[in-house]
């Protein structure tokens, strides 16, 4: 007969057909891939990412990226190498550049939904629930939705960060407690996957692919008193010449071609003076994350701080005697708080800093939602804080175009959007969801079901509210400035120098494929010609892509005739050397 707690975990389980699962994953990539080559690359920071890696195309030079004839020091080059390579494979376009983002952002999901299913709770039915939930999660809130559909750096070094993380806790599992201690010794093939994750991140964006984990992997294993052991088991010493032969050649080779150039730019402005000062203008106030995460994952942020507070950190002692398996909510919560306070403690603040900190929410939310220890309470107060926040977006959406500022690349942006009926139709969704959770709310033995009415809620946004806005941002402020650089080709002369005064869009440089001069207002470009030419070096012509107010102030004729192409707020116009000349001196 079998025992009493066998028949117990098979009334707990939920079987699900493995065709099922895939079906559910491959649903979730789909949702995430949908028309993401559809739209053209965003101005400002992805045309910089995929014209550096159609330079290390054309050039040949795998080694340094460039833009528009510079050195590119932003970030390492793993991200530009996978975009080439992609390049290399489906041709050069919007598609193949987000194409690494995409395939980071669904490696993500896979391993989150892997961990989950192995420790994503204390019964088969909690797994199966956890793991299909936290998958949801992780690739469907709208932070990662967005950077997963950019070709940045951000979502790969998410997916770098999020793999080690998961890979560590599933050596931390699989190692016995008590292994004889080897500071020399093989590491387990998940450490192997530790270490190689750690190596490619400081590979895709610099030390922070190193720093970042430690941040969050020390303080855990402090908490659990388990530091040393993990340290003496986890082979380090090969672990960390791993890291050193994946990450350390390539910032080699950049020294050794730039010298202090490069150590001054990559590590001291782009890494240490993001840390310490503000860089670009992007500050912010203190509180300023908070507001990034409850806003990113919304709807199903409601249920974060239950969720949160469900892993009791001050219990130590528990969690000290709890076996390593069943530690993996209290895991996410030092990732999610790592990531949090690192990020925070920065005085350069921008959103997507917190993207990796994404899969950790998700953890957190469902292992809280799939738990049968889960007060039916906490359930109904987050439920219906989720309901409210739905009915908060659908009345945002309703009077946004009241709320839209001027745009310099859109004329009547707000009545423009009006007419467009997005908004509109973003507030049926938000109110239909709205009043779906409700339903699930009201009804008790339904309420379990809050969380995933959550997921299937930002699945219905997602395709019918935030993919035609974005399609339709595209079209009114991309695709016109698109296509003029691609009729530059047209009527660009031979050694014709191009400008673009008034807005730096390096997406001009991507789809010209030419060099741009770039002059941020009249103003810099007087201060230009005055700075560089006279009347023998001024050449006979110079192709602009410019706005009449621009040609207005810089005292040029803003006659019909002189524009070769007009679209939207943009022009191309051909003006003569003696005209420039003529306009400095005015």
């Amino acid at each position: 007969m079998p025992s009493e707690s066998a028949s117990k975990n098979n009334n707990n389980s939920l079987a699900i057909p493995n065709g099922f699962t895939v079906i559910g994953l491959m649903a979730l990539i789909g949702i995430l891939v949908w028309g993401a080559g559809s739209t053209g690359l965003i101005d400002e920071t992805e045309p910089l990412f995929a014209e550096a890696a159609r330079q290390m195309v054309v050039t040949g030079d795998w080694i340094a990226p460039y833009f528009n004839g510079e050195p590119r020091f932003d970030k390492p080059p793993l991200i530009y190498w996978l975009m080439a390579g992609s390049y290399q494979l489906f041709g050069t376009g919007a598609w193949s550049a987000r194409l690494p983002s995409l395939l980071s952002a669904i490696a993500l999901m896979i391993l989150c939904f892997i961990c989950m299913r192995r420790w994503g709770g204390q019964t088969q039915r909690e797994r199966v629930l956890s793991s299909g939930l936290a998958a949801g999660f992780t690739v469907l809130n709208l932070q990662t939705f967005f950077w997963a559909r950019s070709g940045v750096s951000d979502m790969l070094l998410s997916a770098c960060i999020g793999g080690a993380l998961f890979c560590f806790f599933g050596g931390y599992v699989t190692t016995p407690e008590k292994a004889e201690p080897n500071w020399l010794g093989w590491p387990s093939r998940w450490y192997w996957g530790y270490y190689t994750c750690l190596g490619l991140g400081v590979l895709s964006k610099g030390p922070i692919g190193l720093v970042l984990p430690g941040f969050i992997v020390i303080p855990f294993l402090l908490y659990m008193r388990q530091l040393l052991p993990v340290l003496r088991t986890a082979g380090v010493v090969w672990g960390l010449s791993l890291v050193a032969l994946i990450s350390l050649p390539w910032y080699g080779l950049m020294l050794a071609r730039f010298g202090d150039w490069y150590w001054s730019e990559f590590f001291g402005y782009h890494n240490f003076e993001r840390f310490t000062d503000v860089v670009n203008g992007h500050s912010a106030p203190w509180y300023f994350y908070f507001l990034i995460v409850f806003g990113f994952f919304l709807p199903w942020s409601a249920f974060l701080p239950a969720a949160i507070a469900k892993q009791a950190p001050w219990r130590w002692r528990f969690w000290q005697r709890q076996p390593r398996s069943e530690q993996l909510g209290l895991f996410a919560l030092f990732w999610f708080v790592g990531v949090f306070v690192f990020f925070s403690l920065a005085v350069t603040k921008l959103p997507s800093y917190t993207l990796p900190l994404a899969p950790a929410a998700a953890i957190l939310v469902a292992r809280w939602s799939a738990s049968e220890k889960t007060p039916r309470r906490d359930l109904l107060i987050s439920g219906a804080v989720g309901v409210v926040l739905m009915l908060a977006l659908a009345v945002a959406a309703y009077v946004s175009p009241e709320l839209v500022g001027s745009d310099r690349a859109i004329d009547d942006a707000d009545q423009q959007l009006a007419d467009s009926g997005i908004p509109n139709q973003i507030a049926l969704i938000w109110l239909g969801c709205a009043m779906a959770n409700g339903m699930l709310l009201w009804r008790k033995q339904w309420r379990q079901w809050l969380p995933w009415g959550s997921l299937l809620s930002l699945v219905v946004f997602i395709v019918g509210g935030a993919s035609p806005l974005w399609f339709w941002l595209d079209s009114v402020r991309q695709q016109p400035l698109r296509e003029l650089a691609q009729e530059v080709v047209d009527f660009q002369r031979s050694e014709e120098p191009l400008w673009m005064v008034g807005f730096p869009k390096p997406s001009v440089v991507f789809y010209s494929q030419q060099p741009v001069t770039f002059l941020k207002s009249p103003s810099v470009a007087i201060d230009y010609i005055q700075d560089n030419f006279d009347e023998n070096t001024i050449p006979d012509s110079v192709l602009m892509i410019t706005r009449r107010k621009e040609l207005r102030r810089m005292s040029l004729p803003e006659d019909k005739e002189l524009a070769l192409s007009v679209n939207g707020v943009y022009r191309i116009v051909r003006i003569s050397g003696e005209k420039l000349l003529a306009a400095q001196e005015r």
